[in-house]
């Protein structure tokens, strides 16, 4: 998709005109946007849950660049959560584990090989929820 922008020039510098022409161009670049984005199916990852690792309901699921999900799980014996995930277009927290017993958050990265690190304060078993959200390389 490519939009074209317009210049508009306040009235003490030449002025624009507004007119029927310019405000249809505005839609039609909104519209081809939105249409864009509603083309932009989500696809399920296919993650592998680490050592000792539970996981309940919820997905990753990754839309263009973009990397999102939820999901209950126990806490496994490795402190890798999950593997398969895209690599992280920067460096720094991907994602939020929020214990259920001390409501307790850690956030967390991927590193290198995809894996969601989870190098976490908290004992082997505990549950909770973990959110995923980021930008992919």
């Amino acid at each position: 998709m490519s939009y074209l922008k317009q210049i508009w020039r306040d009235l003490v510098s030449g002025g624009t005109t507004l007119t029927a022409d310019r405000l249809n161009h505005m839609e039609d670049g909104i519209a081809a946007a939105n249409d864009a984005w509603d083309s932009v199916a989500p696809a399920a990852l296919d993650v592998s849950a680490g050592a000792g690792w539970a996981s309940g309901a919820g997905r990753f699921h990754r839309i263009g660049r973009l990397v999102v999900g939820s999901l209950w799980s126990v806490l496994g014996a490795d402190r890798y959560a999950y593997a398969g995930l895209p690599r992280p277009a920067a460096d720094g927290p991907v994602c939020i584990f929020i214990s259920d017993k001390t409501r307790m958050a850690i956030f967390c990265t991927v590193d290198e090989q995809g894996r969601l690190d989870m190098e976490l304060p908290m004992r082997f078993g505990e549950a909770g929820c973990i959110f995923v959200c980021y930008v992919s390389a």
